[in-house]
């Protein structure tokens, strides 16, 4: 009901062993192979074979962070929506590992106050100071 809506990943490529692949050889089918689509996907599928190898939370942390950077400035000033887990939303929080912002944080400081973030998640509790 809504065809206007246009979706963004900005996660690390969590399937680049899969959907990842299937994505570039619909790209290569189509002679896209030299689309800015084409290496994103190459690139978030390396990040997300990095963070599979590392296992590293500050990593995909950071990355999430420059990957909605990335997307949300190719937007020209329209108001969106995130979806994101509770540990990446708090504003003035720390990542899940606790050593650098999460990615609200880090965006906040980013953008600054045009950034809004509420917590739905019913585990609220667990995730607060």
């Amino acid at each position: 009901q809504c065809p206007e809506t246009v979706f963004h990943g900005t996660d690390v490529g969590h399937q680049f062993f899969s959907t990842g692949e299937r994505f570039l050889e619909y790209l290569e089918k189509n002679n896209l192979q030299d689309s800015n689509h084409y290496l994103i996907a190459v690139e978030v599928m390396e990040q997300g074979q990095t963070f599979y190898e590392t296992s590293d939370d500050v990593y995909r942390e950071n990355k999430m962070t420059e990957n909605f950077i990335r997307e949300f400035d190719l937007l020209d000033g329209e108001k969106i929506m995130g979806i994101y887990g509770a540990s990446h939303t708090g504003l003035d929080e720390l990542d899940y590992t606790r050593q650098v912002p999460c990615m609200a944080n880090q965006l906040k400081k980013h953008y600054g106050d045009i950034i809004y973030s509420e917590n739905l998640s019913a585990w609220k509790w667990w995730w607060q100071k």
